[in-house]
């Protein structure tokens, strides 16, 4: 039942992590090591970026750029991270430009209780058959307080999913939740069997020639037999020349073109991020793990290969995968694809966008972002707009359209991400110097926060932009400007007319009893309103499932997540599609002139889409008769269609002969025309 759902989400604790700052307006120079240059910066300007006096700083982390250089500072409690607190320091030409995240945070009250085994437990219970492959333990900021708490990344083999889950080491109580796995649904490639043919190419970087392993990629087929993962490798050289010969084999588990096609894009790819941006993984190695004719066991028990592909961690060895499923179409043909899920990997090694939970839902927006980077770095690469022409019989999405906020501001993370990829690209495709803008987007991108919105992006790309390419911020400016990214909020107007539409995600997607919205939509109630009329209902939904909709509503500020429980005045439950507040309601009361905020919830285990209206009843404006204040009779009277009547005559209004006369008496309309206004305004239409 609805209520039961909604009221463990009031137990849950969600993060204020999302809303991070971002400062461009920066211009210190830097004087010494950049590292320690930008930890004596935020230091002796702790005020500014909200850093609490004392607070222990460290440099985490130093990502090299070309021209420069950023630095993410960290903070510690009691020796032990705050695990949702850093700062990233942009340093361009020498000097300290921008700044992006948050330091904040007062110590909370209350010890830990819970160990690592006691925390593991309790994450495995709230996901069946899931493991926890890691915990950390650390401080958590909430609602400006830091709670002692343990961060556990869990996997699923099946169905497939893998989460970052936070919970607070005092309460048990979930405080974040975040998808590790990142798919991709679409299709795209350069070359690939739609706009190109199979080509002799060279292999580079491979250790040994006897398989497909080397200095940027280890490529192998795999699959989920039993719960455990299962790796082969199908390509194998020519025993006469040592070169790879395999011929595409498509629908096949065994298919070695499928390696050797994966190893080579991937390969090529990290060299041209390389070479261009300076881009390098953090550890020893520069390798990262492929698993291309990706297939897994279904619920009955069969093997089918996965219609999609995805970038995170598939065989649990702490460290992001890329997998390229076997389905109708083999991903892994599709270069395009191939280019979006290592960016991802990229995003995963530098600013790491993640969506998050906090104080108004679920926060999509950094990982739209992060959607949105890898489709244009594909673009990029590939040099056209579409992405994956093969993989997507056509494409799976374009970067040239109009997405603008807050319209494509939905949830679903591939559309979303249009607003930011669809306006880069209509920037990139103005720039006289491609490579340029490039550079600009990768630097835009590697300072960002993790929890970046798309205002913060459009901000650091404006900064990153002034001090290396000014050319670019007008056309930038403009477009930004035009779209809404530069205030694009959570907070989205819902009047009479607008349908909103918006996608959820299920509780199959997320480990939570009740799935939050993205987005929440705000209604200014006029006055002279009896009646607040709202309306979801679902868009699409999985054949099968059942009504998993609902919504919290709430006057005067948005519905808040921030503490122990859900902040709200009314519930929408999934058992009735419309609800109307009135006047006179104790339970639904509408209080007229107040701004009222609506929340769509999914208590549903799959995903969905819905769409919301709303609809205001207003009051009658009272009868007023006629007087002599009122307006003369000659100004012609309303008829019941909303046509005028026919102005008085003379002899009407007085022997003067003239309608404008103010000596003239004003004579009332004859009893019947009275009868017929009295009508007219008691037929008024009520909205």
């Amino acid at each position: 039942m609805i209520t039961s759902r909604f009221v463990v989400l009031s137990i849950i604790l969600l993060s204020t992590s999302a809303l991070a700052k971002t400062w461009t307006d920066l211009n210190h120079p830097v004087r010494g090591p950049e590292g320690s240059s930008a930890l004596t910066y935020v230091k002796a300007h702790a005020t500014q970026f909200g850093v609490p006096a004392g607070a222990d700083l460290a440099v985490t982390r130093e990502i090299p750029l070309k021209g420069g250089r950023v630095v993410r500072i960290g903070r510690s409690v009691d020796r032990l991270p705050v695990l949702n607190a850093n700062l990233s320091v942009l340093i361009l030409g020498g000097k300290i430009v921008a700044a992006s995240g948050r330091l904040d945070g007062a110590a909370g009250s209350g010890a830990a209780v819970l160990g690592r085994q006691e925390a593991t437990k309790a994450v495995e219970r709230l996901v069946p058959g899931a493991k926890v492959r890691d915990a950390r333990s650390g401080y958590w900021r909430l609602a400006g307080e830091l709670r002692s708490a343990w961060a556990l990344d869990v996997f699923r083999p099946r169905p497939l999913g893998g989460w970052r889950v936070v919970i607070d080491a005092t309460t048990g109580q979930v405080l974040s939740a975040a998808a590790t796995l990142h798919p991709v649904v679409g299709k795209a490639y350069t070359p690939n069997p739609s706009v190109g043919t199979v080509q002799q190419v060279q292999l580079d970087g491979l250790a040994t020639s006897a398989e497909l392993s080397g200095e940027h990629a280890d490529v192998r087929s795999c699959g989920y037999s039993g719960g455990t993962l299962v790796c082969s490798r199908y390509a194998v050289p020519d025993a006469a020349t040592g070169n790879y010969l395999d011929v595409p084999d498509e629908p096949s588990f065994i298919d070695g073109f499928s390696e050797v096609h994966a190893y080579y894009h991937v390969d090529l790819f990290h060299r041209w991020l390389a070479s261009s941006f300076g881009f390098a993984r953090k550890g020893a190695t520069q390798q990262i793990k492929v698993a291309v004719n990706f297939n897994y066991e279904n619920s009955n028990g069969n093997t089918q290969g996965l219609y999609n592909a995805f970038f995170g961690d598939i065989d649990g060895d702490g460290k992001g995968d890329l997998t390229f499923g076997q389905g109708k179409r083999d991903f892994a043909y599709d270069a395009d694809v191939i280019y979006h899920e290592f960016t991802h990997s990229v995003v995963d090694e530098t600013s790491d966008l993640s969506a998050d939970l906090d104080e108004l839902g679920f926060n999509m927006m950094p990982m739209s972002l992060n959607e949105a980077f890898a489709d244009l770095f594909s673009s990029a690469f590939a040099g056209d707009p579409v992405v994956g022409e093969y993989a997507g019989n056509g494409g799976i999405r374009t970067l040239k359209g109009n997405a603008s906020c807050p319209t494509y501001l939905t949830g679903e993370s591939h559309q979303e991400g249009l607003m930011w990829g669809q306006a880069a690209w209509s920037v990139r495709e103005q720039a006289q110097d491609k490579a340029l803008f490039d550079h600009v987007l990768y630097k835009t991108l590697v300072a960002l926060d993790s929890h970046a919105t798309f205002a913060d992006t459009a901000a650091m790309f404006l900064a990153v932009a002034a001090n290396e390419a000014p050319a670019l911020v007008p056309a930038a400016k403009a477009e930004f400007t035009a779209r809404g990214l530069d205030d694009c909020s959570r907070i989205v107007p819902l009047a009479e007319g607008d349908e909103r539409k918006g996608y959820l995600m299920g509780t199959d997607s997320m480990p939570l009893a009740v799935v939050p919205g993205p987005v929440q939509y705000k209604v200014e109630v006029p006055a002279e309103a009896t009646e607040l009329h709202i309306n979801l209902s679902r868009n699409w939904g999985y054949p099968g499932s059942t009504s998993t909709l609902g919504a919290y509503i709430r006057k005067g500020s948005p519905v808040s997540f921030a503490g122990t429980k859900a902040v709200y005045d009314v519930v929408l439950p999934n058992t009735q599609s419309t609800i109307t507040l009135t006047r006179n309601d104790s339970k639904n009361r509408l209080d007229p002139g107040n701004t009222y905020y609506i929340i769509p919830l999914n208590i549903g285990a799959n995903d969905s889409s819905y769409k919301l209206t709303m609809a205001l009843t207003l009051e009658e404006p009272p009868l007023i008769p006629p007087d002599a204040s009122g307006p003369s009779p000659d100004a012609g009277v309303p008829a019941l269609d909303g046509a005028s009547a026919s102005p008085a005559t003379p002899d009407e209004v007085g022997d003067s002969g003239c309608a404008c006369s103010v000596a003239a008496t004003p004579k009332l309309p004859p009893l019947p025309l009275l009868a017929l206004l009295g009508l007219a305004l008691v037929l008024l239409r009520r909205r």
